[in-house]
């Protein structure tokens, strides 16, 4: 999940943020912050260090490395969307705090008097557990659409991020999904991603997997609720 901060400068954009962190990451989640600016003079790396050495030789990636943490400096603007996705790639995260995208196509929160830019979904009046309130549902509600196949086939009557946010509020479940089998729950991921089944699919694995159990001597059958297997292909 990724929601925006936005709104004049010192109107308590950076507060927000820090409270918000501080609350969700007391409460287990794992947050990633990002701070946009439009002052050149902003940068983090300082003049005359090693790194800003580095840099100004020409590195396009800078890194540093020290006993207590990895900072890395990219010499060139990146789009929302890119940073979101080098975050991912760094280690999964349940929400992204963006400061200062007051343009982007996000959900947003404004703070102060600024004027409401499209897809504000709330204003900050210093009703910060209704905003952690909502950031937890569009984390919860995020975590279900992960399990969902994805396609869009509205064959349960609804697009798959819509049926995720029925089953958040208890007015539909995972069995509402055509492809959700009625006797058996069934996730294949390849290469870390979820891959739908049909009913017929899952049933013939899941039968495939029962037998190959049941020949087992150390398997109790009686006991039996979940079986998990991985497999990793190896290199030629």
């Amino acid at each position: 999940m990724i929601l925006g901060i936005y709104g004049h400068k010192n109107s308590g954009k950076t507060a927000l943020v820090e409270e918000l962190t501080r609350n969700l990451t007391e409460k287990g989640y794992s947050v990633a912050t990002i701070k946009h600016t439009h002052h050149k003079d902003h940068g983090l790396d300082v003049e005359g260090t090693d790194t800003w050495r580095h840099a100004q030789a020409g590195a396009r990636i800078v890194a540093l490395s020290t006993d207590e943490e990895t900072l890395y400096i990219l010499r060139r603007n990146m789009e929302l969307h890119d940073i979101e996705s080098h975050i991912e790639e760094l280690g999964s995260v349940d929400v992204v705090l963006a400061e200062g995208f007051k343009g982007e196509e996000i959900s947003k929160i404004a703070v102060g008097d600024i004027e409401e830019d499209k897809n504000t979904v709330m204003r900050f009046t210093h009703n910060l557990d209704e905003i952690t309130k909502f950031i937890e549902d569009g984390i919860q509600a995020e975590r279900i659409l992960k399990r969902l196949p994805g396609l869009d086939c509205k064959k349960c009557g609804v697009i798959c991020a819509e049926l995720a946010s029925l089953i958040l509020e208890e007015k539909k479940n995972y069995q509402d999904c055509v492809y959700f089998s009625d006797t058996v729950d069934v996730e294949t991921t390849v290469n870390g991603r979820n891959i739908p089944m049909g009913k017929f699919a899952k049933d013939m694995l899941s039968r495939t997997v029962r037998g190959m159990v049941s020949s087992l001597k150390s398997v109790d059958q009686s006991k039996v609720q979940s079986v998990e297997i991985r497999i990793k292909f190896k290199d030629d």
